[in-house]
């Protein structure tokens, strides 16, 4: 599995290559290259939803697994957290906001699922 490590300012953010699958309702196909590409687009989101965890928690880290849908047009319709083991539950609810404002190429044939890992760690 490829990984997209990001250091900035001693944070360590390694995001997963994620893993789109048809589910419920979800019948369509996008490269996983493609949603990579959207992910690390927008990491500064997931960043900020980090720092604000380290300054309620230096020590904040963990590892959190997105659960969203892009839809047939390439929005994402559907944001969660499918785990998290943060003690700090803002962070993840933060990042799962901030998915639903993400767009990605509309995917062939409709709806796609994506489970997305991020690791989070003070560097």
């Amino acid at each position: 599995m490829k990984h997209i490590t990001t250091v900035m300012l001693g944070l360590i953010i390694v995001a997963g290559a994620g893993q789109a699958r048809a589910g419920e309702g979800a019948e369509g196909t996008l490269a996983r290259d493609e949603i990579r590409k959207v992910v690390v687009a927008h990491i500064g989101e997931i960043r900020r939803c980090y720092n604000e965890g380290l300054s309620r928690d230096p020590a904040a880290q963990g590892r959190v697994v997105l659960e969203f849908t892009i839809g047939a047009e390439g929005t994402v319709t559907r944001s969660a957290v499918g785990s998290s083991d943060m003690a700090d539950a803002k962070v993840p609810e933060c990042m799962a906001a901030a998915a639903l404002g993400w767009s990605f190429p509309r995917p062939d044939g409709g709806a796609v699922e994506v489970s997305y890992p991020f690791v989070l760690e003070p560097g």
